[in-house]
């Protein structure tokens, strides 16, 4: 599958305005999740220059009072304007096993990202508002497709519900929590 994203930065602010009204334009609440990945780098390459991710995932669904975890792979970004990029995602059910493997295995872990996120849904639109440790607040608009398929429409779809919520375009980000963080770490 394909994973089309937008992302934007939003203020505290915009966030609270999002978090504080009814469900937005059409979205319906899901759940409150807790997640923490920790970004692995390859064995064969670096995967910061391939534009590539491997990613562990603690999911804690404070809604449904359940645990998960998940293996997730994310190609390189296909486009200039989106985090528009192939995903491969395993639900697991220990992730603190799964990454034990992957270490075991020669990979390391690169960073840790914490999030608290809520999640709300319109059709095959996921909304996700996110607040992330040591970085801030973002939504974050998801549309999955077929590998292959093109996927125009979709990114139209989700540019038209950054609109409804009056997000301006400029405060869209590319970068990945991950990058965002490394380049903080950069700079202090």
């Amino acid at each position: 599958m394909t994973e089309v994203e937008i992302k934007a930065a939003l203020t505290a602010e915009q966030y609270e305005d999002i978090l504080s009204g009814a469900p937005p334009h059409g979205y319906k609440f899901i759940c409150e999740l807790q997640e923490r990945d920790v970004y692995m780098n390859g064995i064969d390459r670096n995967f910061m220059k391939t534009d590539e991710a491997l990613r562990v995932r603690r999911t804690n669904n404070v809604t449904l009072e359940k645990k998960s975890g998940y293996i997730t792979y994310k190609g390189p970004k296909q486009d200039d304007v989106s985090m528009t990029r192939r995903e491969i995602e395993v639900q697991v059910r220990d992730a603190d096993a799964a990454l034990e493997v992957l270490e075991l295995l020669g990979f390391h872990s690169v960073l840790h990202v914490i999030k608290k996120r809520r999640l709300y849904t319109n059709g095959g639109i996921s909304l996700y508002l996110d607040h992330v440790e040591s970085l801030g607040y973002f939504l974050e608009l998801e549309q999955m497709v077929e590998t292959g398929q093109n996927y125009d429409a979709a990114l139209a779809c989700l540019f038209e519900s950054l609109r409804r919520l009056n997000i301006p375009e400029s405060s869209l980000e590319r970068r990945s929590y991950l990058e965002l963080l490394i380049q903080k770490q950069s700079e202090s």
